[in-house]
């Protein structure tokens, strides 16, 4: 259960990283429409269509992911309350067996049927059970190198937005620069 908070918390701080990197997407597309649209669609323009892409996919994945585990979850749940009570099942008709000479043969005979079909019926559910686990367990192992992939493209969009934050004040002072010369210009005409 401690695993399956953990992972919870841990994909809702995702969550909130990805919304925090898409409003500052949509921040630093807002401060820069128009020096964009005065110098035309650039490298940058491309980048960042691309960046919010790769946010966008990995949202959709952590959903698919929360999904999946969710169903794995609840499945194995079903499947443990059903094995409790099948082993309570099986508890009291081994609490029922007696000595022969104590019971009538007939009455054995079907208690013995009843508890042979119940260790088999719970023999194909510990197997089940089994199987949820590795399934279970499979899912954690893929969540844990999915979230150690979000973190560095995290880390990466995280260096590509300082990159691109760069550029776009060193485009500011370039166009700052350009504005001071043409009005030195037209100053001295």
């Amino acid at each position: 259960m401690t695993d399956e908070n953990e992972l919870k918390a841990e994909i809702e701080r995702l969550k909130f990283r990805n919304e925090k990197l898409h409003n500052h997407t949509d921040r630093m597309t807002d401060e820069n429409y128009e020096l964009r649209r005065a110098r035309g669609p650039l490298d940058l323009e491309q980048r960042i269509a691309d960046l919010t892409k790769q946010v966008d996919e990995r949202d959709k994945r952590i959903k698919e992911l929360d999904n999946s585990l969710s169903i794995a979850l609840e499945i194995n749940d079903k499947f443990q309350r059903e094995n409790k009570k099948l082993m309570d099942k099986v508890r009291k008709a081994e609490a029922m067996r007696r000595p022969l000479d104590t019971m009538d043969e007939i009455a054995y005979r079907e208690l013995e049927k009843e508890n042979k079909d119940l260790r088999i019926s719970i023999g194909h559910r510990i197997e089940r059970v089994e199987e949820l686990n590795a399934i279970n367990r499979e899912h954690q192992m893929m969540n844990r190198k999915l979230r150690s992939e979000l973190e560095k493209e995290n880390a990466d969009l995280k260096y590509d937005n300082k990159l691109l934050a760069k550029q776009v004040e060193d485009k500011v002072e370039e166009v700052k620069a350009l504005k001071m010369k043409l009005e030195l210009l037209d100053n001295k005409t």
